[in-house]
Parts: C-alpha cells; sequence; structure tokens
C-alpha cells in the first residue's frame, strides 16, 4: 500500500530543531513546525504537524520561518494521546522531501542557497531513508 501525501502551504510557526537518541544510541536532529493550507479559494485552512529528521531537519530549521512557503511530500501517521482522561487521536505527516517556494531566499544564516545546496546534496547520501 502506498500512503503519500504532497502539500504546498506556510509554515505557521518556526521550525523547533531538537536532538534525539535513536535505536543504536547515535544522535540525531529533527525539526517540528506546522504547515497552513488554504482551500476553497481561500476561506478555509488545514493545518499540518510536520517533521523532518537528519540533515533535512537542520536545513528547514535554518532555512524557514514562520510565513515561509514550502512544498512537502511525506507520509501521513496518526498518533494517540491521552487528554482529561480520554484518547484523542491525531495526524501528522512525517516529511521525506521538501522544496523552497518563496522567492525571497533570506536564509535565517549566514551561508548562502548554493553553499547548502551542494553540501545538502553530499549529506544525502548518509541518509538512511
Amino acid at each position: 500500500m502506498l500512503n503519500q501525501i504532497t502539500i504546498h502551504g506556510y509554515c505557521g510557526r518556526d521550525p523547533e530543531l531538537k536532538e534525539y537518541k535513536n535505536a543504536r544510541g547515535e544522535t540525531n536532529n529533527l525539526v517540528n513546525f506546522s504547515v497552513g493550507v488554504s482551500r476553497d479559494m481561500g476561506d478555509e485552512t488545514d493545518w499540518f504537524d510536520v517533521t523532518f529528521f537528519g540533515r533535512r531537519a537542520e536545513v528547514i530549521e535554518k532555512f524557514f520561518s514562520k510565513g515561509s512557503q514550502i512544498l512537502v511530500t511525506g507520509r501521513m501517521q496518526s498518533d494517540t494521546v491521552e487528554k482529561d482522561g480520554r484518547k484523542h487521536k491525531y495526524w501528522k505527516l512525517i516529511g521525506s522531501s521538501f522544496d523552497f517556494c518563496d522567492s525571497k531566499g533570506t536564509p535565517r544564516g549566514d551561508s548562502n542557497l548554493n553553499d547548502l545546496s551542494d553540501s545538502f546534496k553530499a549529506a544525502e547520501d548518509d541518509i538512511p531513508f
């Protein structure tokens, strides 16, 4: 079965970079943020919680901020959280790829996009998924 979704929208909050240890005890990065996608001629907005791992997480944290336009492809995953004694199910998007959509091209760090693109392509072979 195929579980793939592609969304195009705007970051609803600044991406938050966090470190975690994987099953082998290695330290890796993840980033969480939300993306708002307009529908019905812009009258309604659907919100997606998005998570990326590894080098992609670092790139997103550095070059995207609240209001940045982004195209995300990934898979949907459900989670259950207990709140006030009741279980609530929610969906999140686990990202596998993204694309820059803003025309402004102003990174949040000191690097320029060409340097980032070259280093990202070199690091992409190290990503296990």
